[in-house]
């Protein structure tokens, strides 16, 4: 059995996911890299994902789930000033990215240093986007494990999965004498969860059937992973997908007919990324059905933001907004009580596997 942890993106709303995964860790006792065999993330996503995975001098996670949490109450408004000055050189981000990378990366460089993804505690999967290549990217623990020209510091893999373009610039990174220009995962995978799937899947084959090659050329980086026939279903994947809330705004046709590109820069984001979310929820759910005896293979936690008093905009880290949001998260563990007990009982049986 392989049980995934799945992570979405959304910026500042990363606050739901954490407060989930708080919870999960206090009614198991155990830190959450212990109770996952991978765990994917895109954007703020994967900067959780990371960051729960990364080892201390003890060889023990360097942080609780909680200790994530407090990343974005307490640094929120590090990873996004708002600057009075700054939007009058640069009003709504029209001329450059609308904030500068200097606090986020100082933020990573505080929280994970030069710690490869190679340690990772559990397998990592954490998606990104070469706009030089036109490809999807993927930090992979196991792959940096075999080559180390993937294995990328888990400060850079953070820093890249989390570059959504108008908000931060991209991140340019090296292998060998290629380069690539990444940008964050939620142009194509907001929702990892399938991509973790496939990475699954992949894990099974490997055991099954021995390790694969290394990939060779990175322009082929998402190639050399080809399908692998199996005979048995889906029924050895487990997965606990987090979402970081469902977007209140509505675009009505009377306003969207009229717009140019000035106008739907911002709102695409949010559309793509929404998009890609519920497509992949309504795929896994097809994928990873209940089995006979009503055992179920897949769960989603989100929210809708409709009515909560959060600010749907990735980037508000004002300290009402992030109230919200933690009270958000209280709502949703509140409401799926009696799934997030299944789901802490079914990986406590088989963590003791």
């Amino acid at each position: 059995m392989i049980n995934i942890l799945s992570i979405d993106g959304g910026g500042i709303r990363g606050v739901l996911p954490a407060t989930i995964l708080v919870e999960i860790e206090q009614r198991t006792n155990r830190p959450i890299s212990s109770l996952f065999d991978l765990m994917a993330g895109t954007s703020t996503g994967g900067m959780l994902a990371l960051a729960l995975n990364k080892p201390g001098a003890d060889g023990k996670p360097a942080f609780t789930a909680h200790d994530v949490l407090d990343i974005y109450v307490k640094h929120g408004e590090k990873i996004f000033p708002h600057s009075f000055f700054q939007s009058l050189s640069n009003p709504f981000g029209l001329f450059d990215e609308v904030y500068p990378s200097e606090g986020i990366e100082s933020l990573l460089k505080e929280y994970f240093g030069d710690v490869p993804i190679s340690k990772a505690l559990t397998e990592e999967l954490v998606t990104s986007y070469d706009v030089e290549g036109q490809q999807p990217w993927f930090f992979k623990s196991y792959r940096a494990r075999l080559d180390p020209h993937y294995d990328y510091p888990m400060r850079l893999c953070a820093r890249a999965t989390s570059a959504a373009p108008t908000y931060f610039e991209p991140l340019q990174v090296m292998r060998g004498k290629e380069s690539a220009a990444l940008i964050d995962g939620g142009m194509f995978a907001n929702n990892p969860g399938l991509c973790a799937f496939v990475e699954a899947k992949l894990m099974l084959a490997r055991t099954a059937e021995g390790t694969r090659g290394i990939d060779e050329k990175p322009r082929e980086i998402y190639q050399a992973e080809s399908a692998v026939a199996r005979d048995d279903d889906n029924r050895h994947i487990f997965m606990v997908s987090l979402g970081t809330g469902t977007l209140a705004a509505h675009i009505p046709f009377n306003k969207a007919k009229g717009w140019g590109v000035a106008n739907w820069a911002k709102p695409i984001i949010d559309i793509l990324m929404q998009g890609s979310s519920y497509t992949v929820d309504y795929q896994l759910q097809q994928l990873l059905p209940p089995t006979l005896a009503g055992q179920r293979g897949y769960y989603r936690f989100t929210a809708h933001i409709n009515d909560t008093g959060v600010d749907s905009h990735m980037d508000n880290a004002k300290k009402e907004n992030i109230d919200a949001l933690l009270n958000m998260g209280k709502q949703v563990i509140t409401q799926h009580d009696k799934e997030i007990d299944e789901v802490c009982k079914r990986l406590m049986q088989e963590a003791k596997k």
